[in-house]
């Protein structure tokens, strides 16, 4: 079975578009697939951090001629080269072309599959609608969510996180969506890597630890974490519940004047 991930962000670029697309390719591979992702080009990127270098190994990457976002220099936006797609496709004869983005690599993919005849299978990851939202946007909503609906009404499936996501999607007349939970790596996340030294290191001791990781922006809703806290320690005994976030983003001042003293805010982490 041949494959053909198509998408508007990839490694080296971190998020979790980027990071859930690596699993999954590595997934099918190692299941026997066949699989390539095409998506933007990241000329600035290192030798040693190409997408090819940092995703899983084995897969092949082709890069479409990009150019930088403005205020986000890490952030490709691939230009509209309908003709590079439409011939990744031709070579490579897939039997299924997966789109994991809405937008122009997704786009372009969507339009050439269906020129093509071969089937597109979409991933909903992310609540566009609600980001118009959470950015003082809110006029926009209805249109993101229309343009959204239909995008993914061409699909013969679209695959969600989550159920809440899934339902989301049924809300705005889809009805096609299914619930494809985010993988997690056993090896690496197991309870035998539970460090003990760590722990001390930060200061937890013995205490029951909630963590949260990833960017503290509005959509991310983490003021509902650090309140969800707040009420929690009023009913223990005081030491033996903490919150640990790690990551950075525009929400971090703010946070930090919500969260109790005792609040661990770690920064940005490398991977």
């Amino acid at each position: 079975m041949r494959i053909l991930y198509c998408t508007d962000t990839y490694l080296p670029q971190i998020n979790g578009v980027s990071i859930v697309t690596a699993l999954s390719v590595a997934g099918l591979r190692d299941r026997g697939w066949e699989v390539r992702i095409i998506g933007p080009a990241y000329p600035s990127a290192g030798a040693a951090s190409r997408p090819e270098q940092t995703g899983p190994a084995g897969i092949a990457y082709r890069g479409i001629r990009s150019l930088p976002l403005p205020i986000y220099s890490d952030v490709r936006i691939a230009l509209p080269d309908s003709r590079a797609v439409e011939q990744e496709m031709r070579e490579f004869r897939p039997d299924i072309v997966h789109c994991a983005t809405e937008f122009i690599v997704g786009q372009l993919a969507m339009r050439a599959a269906s020129r093509l005849g071969i089937p597109v299978v979409t991933s909903y990851h992310t609540n566009f609608g609600q980001y118009a939202t959470a950015y003082g946007l809110p006029v926009i909503r209805t249109t993101v969510e229309r343009y959204i609906r239909a995008f993914h009404e061409r699909a013969v499936a679209t695959l969600t996180p989550s159920d809440v996501s899934r339902q989301h999607l049924t809300a705005l007349g889809l009805d096609r969506a299914h619930r494809w939970g985010c993988g997690v790596d056993p090896v690496r996340f197991h309870p035998r890597n539970r460090s003990n030294v760590l722990r001390e290191s930060l200061g937890l001791g013995t205490a029951f630890t909630l963590l949260y990781v990833g960017r503290l922006a509005p959509e991310k809703q983490v003021e509902t974490v650090v309140r969800s806290y707040i009420s929690a320690r009023k009913l223990l005994p005081p030491g033996t519940l903490r919150l640990v976030i790690a990551g950075t983003g525009p929400r971090e001042a703010g946070l930090r004047r919500l969260a109790p003293s005792d609040t661990l805010f770690l920064g940005h982490l490398d991977r």
